[in-house]
């Protein structure tokens, strides 16, 4: 269920990593962020924001191309949340 958008490549990272639902609640995404260097000036905040608009767009497709997942990606939302509320902003 391909979806193109236009922007910044953290966003393809962001999407491939949100592409299956194995691993949704990994913090290792953070350390590939950071390995990747995709601007030093992203925050932690920032990340996590990326993730969770990520995970809004894909919860969307969900339900059009794999209905049966959708509680795996709603329970992934509430994880990334709570990791922004923790985040060191």
């Amino acid at each position: 269920d391909p979806m193109p958008i236009y922007g910044l490549p953290i966003y393809d990272l962001v999407f491939a990593f949100l592409s299956t639902i194995d691993g949704l609640e990994e913090l290792y995404i953070l350390k590939i962020m950071d390995y990747l260097d995709f601007n030093s000036s992203f925050t932690t905040e920032y990340k996590i924001k990326e993730i969770l608009f990520g995970l809004y767009f894909r919860m969307g497709r969900c339900i059009k191309h794999h209905p049966h997942d959708i509680n795996i990606y709603i329970s992934a939302f509430e994880f990334w949340k709570k990791q922004l509320d923790l985040s060191d902003c």
